[in-house]
């Protein structure tokens, strides 16, 4: 299964790199995050992770790759709960200036060390040698999401605000 998995993840890396047509379509990012932030924190029972959802009012639809977009925050949501502790806070956030839209996934600690932050998006780049849950990571789903928001005209970034949070976010571009 592991290696169905890697397998699958490379295929995805690949097709997003290879892509000629992005498939444009009018997307509620602040409903579509709300939906997988709240599904993902609930697969993780057992670690009794809470949810802190924001959305601000000018979040709305915007115009851009659902598939590319669903995937990418599924992976910040997946990342925030692997690596937030037994009964902490998962906090996600979507907001709008107008321009741009951004959707940041933060969790609760501790925080991803500075020397790792320039090579997180980098393929096969493990900042871990196994995830905080105790999984193997592959190296692949960063980098997917780097490649991903980049087709689409968006940027991604990582930083640790606190000693004890590490916070991923994209933004993507308001397109008419």
């Amino acid at each position: 299964q592991i290696l169905r998995r890697l397998i699958a993840d490379i295929a995805d890396v690949e097709q997003v790199d290879d892509a000629p047509v992005v498939h444009r379509t009018s997307v509620d990012i602040a409903a579509l995050a709300r939906a997988i932030a709240h599904a993902r924190v609930a697969h993780d029972s057992v670690k009794k992770l809470s949810l802190n959802f924001s959305a601000t009012k000018n979040a709305d639809a915007i115009v851009t790759d659902r598939d590319l977009v669903e995937r990418v925050i599924w992976i910040f949501a997946d990342n925030a709960c692997r690596n937030a502790p037994v009964s902490s806070e998962v906090r996600a956030e979507v907001k709008s200036d107008g321009k741009e839209l951004t959707v940041a996934f933060t969790d609760s600690g501790p925080a991803l060390p500075a020397t790792h932050i320039p090579h997180v998006f980098t393929i096969d780049y493990r900042a871990w040698a196994k995830q905080r849950d105790g999984r193997p990571g592959r190296g692949l789903s960063l980098p997917f999401t780097h490649l991903a928001l980049s087709r689409l005209g968006g940027n991604v970034a990582v930083d640790s605000p606190t000693p004890d949070t590490t916070r991923f976010s994209f933004t993507l571009p308001r397109i008419s």
